[in-house]
């Protein structure tokens, strides 16, 4: 089993991703400190545990995370296929690709996407079938 970081060490992480500039990301943060990110999560949920006088959640809690967070990212990724199959590959979805296409090959183009989720954002599909498109033009 390996052996825990030290409570000072812990302690500074949480600090330091309680106290983050906008737009630096955990990943970030457990990449300087040099652990993964999971680790950091953990410490964070101890830390949070302990300020609220709770528990830290059980094994079994955490293993009925993990499944529905796995559950969540295989429903995000359906949900992208079936907007990649039924929506761009629906006739009015080629013609908006071949739009965009014909708009980006006079310039840059920015896409939007107004999703609070970003997971549920689509926009990378976008990109990639103009993209495609664009290469198979050239």
């Amino acid at each position: 089993m390996p052996t825990p970081f030290p409570q000072e060490f812990r302690e500074d992480v949480v600090h330091i991703v309680l106290n983050r500039d906008p737009g630096v990301t955990r990943d970030d943060i457990a990449k300087d400190f040099g652990i993964h990110v999971g680790t950091l999560d953990k410490c964070l949920r101890e830390a949070r545990a302990h300020d609220s006088h709770e528990p830290a959640p059980s094994k079994t809690e955490n293993a009925e995370l993990r499944e529905l967070r796995q559950r969540n990212t295989l429903l995000e990724q359906e949900a992208h296929a079936r907007f990649a199959t039924e929506i761009l590959g629906a006739p009015e979805g080629q013609l908006a690709i071949h739009s965009l296409a014909e708009f980006a090959s006079g310039g840059t183009v920015i896409v939007l996407c107004y999703e609070s989720d970003h997971s549920q954002c689509h926009r990378s599909l976008v990109i990639r079938e103009v993209s495609e498109l664009l290469e198979s033009k050239a």
